[in-house]
């Protein structure tokens, strides 16, 4: 039917506007190439944009993914950070102990406590550094 409309339209310009057959031909072949250069971008577009939105779920998972593992990551520091305090409170107050005791056994149990839990203290912080360095992060502890 396509044909017919076009064998009608170019026997109508030929006759009103004086064309040539081979002229008419031509402008619709010309406008046909431009229709499926048209069609031929519009799909590369298509498949463009589809992979576009292909890429952004995929980012959209990763994203998620890594905000998950920071929400764990930020639990597990808060509870390290609450040891590591607990651990300088045991410090001061064996430290405390240590500056009014005699020199007895009190004092000597106490620089022993105060040593352990320096010690305790260290590994913590050589914990959470190793932690956090597994993860991209390093942190600088002052003694």
């Amino acid at each position: 039917m396509a044909r017919n409309y076009e064998a009608k339209d170019m026997k109508l310009r030929t006759a009103l506007f004086g064309f040539k057959k081979a002229d008419v031909i031509h402008y619709l072949e010309k406008m046909n190439s431009a229709a499926e250069n048209e069609h031929r971008c519009f799909m590369e577009a298509s498949r463009d944009a589809q992979n576009f939105y292909i890429e952004l779920a995929e980012a959209d998972r990763r994203v998620a993914g890594l905000t998950e593992k920071n929400t764990a990551l930020e639990a597990e520091n808060k509870q390290l950070r609450a040891e590591v305090s607990a651990l300088k409170d045991k410090l001061a107050k064996a430290e405390k102990a240590n500056g009014s005791a005699d020199e007895s056994d009190e004092l000597l149990s106490a620089k022993e406590e105060v040593e352990n839990l320096k010690k305790a203290l260290d590994e913590l912080r050589a914990k959470l550094a190793r932690k956090a360095e597994k993860k991209g992060f390093r942190f600088f502890f002052g003694k």
